[in-house]
């Protein structure tokens, strides 16, 4: 990542098809170091994407129970990020997946990526 950043590659790129930036793809399957990478060279943690409903990349870290991303992602962005909304009014936490059997693991250490008063609303 670093080495396509340093050839010039732009953090921010869209893709034709979907509208993700690589923040985004980074942020769906949990690649924390491309997120940390992409953060670092200026990617917008508050990014829009419109093929996800406007979700910004911390909705798509909740929805994919992207814990690590998570956590970098709210570091970055702070209140903005988390109280952000997509176009069905949804924010990050409202994206967190039900936690049902085999997810209830994984989704429980989603959720420690908020914080509390998110949870409780």
């Amino acid at each position: 990542m670093r080495g396509l950043l340093l050839a010039g590659a732009q953090p921010e790129a869209r893709s034709r098809w979907t509208d993700v930036t690589p923040l985004h793809l980074a942020t769906m399957f949990n690649c924390q170091e491309a997120v940390e990478v992409l953060l670092e060279a200026g990617a917008d943690p508050l990014a829009r994407c419109t093929e996800f409903e406007d979700a910004t990349p911390l909705h798509l870290a909740a929805a994919h129970l992207s814990e690590g991303s998570a956590r970098l992602l709210v570091s970055s962005a702070g209140q903005a990020a988390l109280a952000a909304t997509d176009e069905l009014l949804r924010r990050p936490v409202d994206c967190l997946p039900q936690l049902t059997s085999g997810l209830f693991n994984i989704g429980r250490a989603c959720y420690r990526a908020f914080p509390k008063p998110f949870l409780i609303q």
